[in-house]
């Protein structure tokens, strides 16, 4: 049986780590808002802001991944996302925190949150090897483990906002980054380098963007695949950082807030780490149907907002049917490009996923404050079943095996 000490395993604890310490932010951030102003513009505003350093520095990230090394660039970053959440307290304690210092904090934190989800994922191809796990087994319990930390994370979140106050979170998910990048630090990781006289490597930042922009760009399937999670991103996120957090905060229930992204994630984990078993009986195609259409089917219930343990269980659903996605995006990238181009490939599926999700909470915040919760949440059902219609006629996933 492999060590659970193997560098797999140990990317996977500052994996798990890192979704305990993001999803306590995901949580705390919006009530925090919300506590201080009442309205769902700011919290959508907090999710825009917290998006447009992703859309920047996410073209370099690939590019920086391939020349410093996907280890240091993981570590750097959680080092810098625990600083950035310190700063809460801090800026608290001193009676100094309001709703301008909150949204500054919540751009700089999500400067460095992009440099380490990439560069950890960047790194499951060698860890796996190196630990002889296959890597559709390894894609799956990457991403699970993920999930796992967002099951946690939620939860944790909620008892403490209930219990002594938002602010605390903070304080947990700090120390939560920080042994992410411990976990890091103590693998044995060399960075791949071309053998290639015109390596990659060595070319500067905008030419190997570039090289990373065609490879995208020239493989059908992973261009399609890559914009119609960009705008189920942009459609679905303002559930999350918007729709949901206000419908709980109004009726003074983080627990029901808490468990609900719980539930989506425990969903999630399920699917994700079964990946292996998953993509050995059903086709790559049918995965990203039936992935839409629990997706839509689950939002579709929750937009009526009914009870909380309805809203629970079609969270939980979500996760059930989203789980297979992210293993499935990994294997069309590693697949389907050269190694020295996923960094670089993933850094810009990144921008987008970043700039979708901004561009969705911006605009449902204020959507939200000017007809509603009910109505803005069923236009969000709409638009899922529209890409849902879109992904079943798409060619190229059509032909996907």
């Amino acid at each position: 049986m492999q060590k659970i000490t193997s560098s797999f395993y140990r990317l996977q604890y500052a994996n798990l780590f890192s979704g305990v310490s993001n999803s306590l932010m995901m949580i705390a951030v919006p009530w925090l808002v919300l506590e201080q102003t009442g309205s769902p513009f700011y919290a959508g505003l907090s999710g825009a802001l917290a998006g447009i350093p992703g859309i920047i520095v996410s073209p370099f990230i690939g590019v920086l991944i391939d020349k410093i090394g996907a280890r240091i660039v993981s570590v750097l970053s959680d080092l810098l996302s625990a600083f950035s959440v310190l700063l809460f307290p801090v800026f608290y304690y001193t009676g100094l925190l309001n709703i301008w210092v909150i949204l500054a904090l919540t751009v700089i934190g999500a400067i460095f949150d992009p440099a380490g989800y990439t560069a950890r994922k960047s790194m499951i191809p060698k860890t796996a090897k190196k630990s002889n796990i296959g890597i559709d087994h390894a894609n799956g319990v990457h991403e699970g483990i993920f999930a796992v930390g967002w099951v946690i994370g939620p939860a944790i979140g909620a008892i403490l906002i209930s219990k002594i106050g938002v602010v605390s979170v903070m304080w947990f998910a700090m120390t939560a980054f920080v042994i992410a990048a411990f976990c890091i630090f103590s693998i044995k990781y060399t960075k791949a380098v071309s053998n290639s006289p015109a390596s990659v490597i060595e070319k500067q930042f905008i030419v190997s963007l570039k090289e990373g922009l065609h490879a995208l760009k020239k493989d059908k399937l992973l261009l399609s695949l890559t914009i119609i999670v960009s705008i189920i991103a942009l459609i679905y996120m303002p559930t999350e950082g918007v729709i949901l957090p206000t419908h709980f905060e109004s009726v003074q229930n983080p627990t029901g807030l808490g468990l609900t992204i719980s539930a989506l994630a425990l969903g999630s984990v399920a699917t994700s780490f079964g990946f292996g078993l998953i993509r050995k009986r059903f086709k790559a195609r049918t995965i990203i149907y039936s992935s839409i259409f629990l997706a839509w089917i689950s939002i579709f219930i929750m937009s009526f907002l009914p009870s909380t343990p309805i809203i629970i269980t079609a969270a939980f659903l979500l996760g059930l049917g989203w789980g297979p996605m992210e293993p499935l995006l990994n294997e069309v990238v590693q697949k389907r490009s050269l190694p020295e181009l996923h960094g670089r490939i993933y850094g810009l599926q990144m921008t987008l996923y970043y700039a979708a999700p901004a561009i969705g909470l911006f605009i449902s915040g204020i959507a939200v404050s000017q007809f509603g919760l009910g109505i803005v949440y069923k236009m969000i059902a709409l638009l899922m079943f529209v890409m849902l219609t879109v992904t079943l006629f798409n060619p190229y996933i059509r032909k996907y095996t």
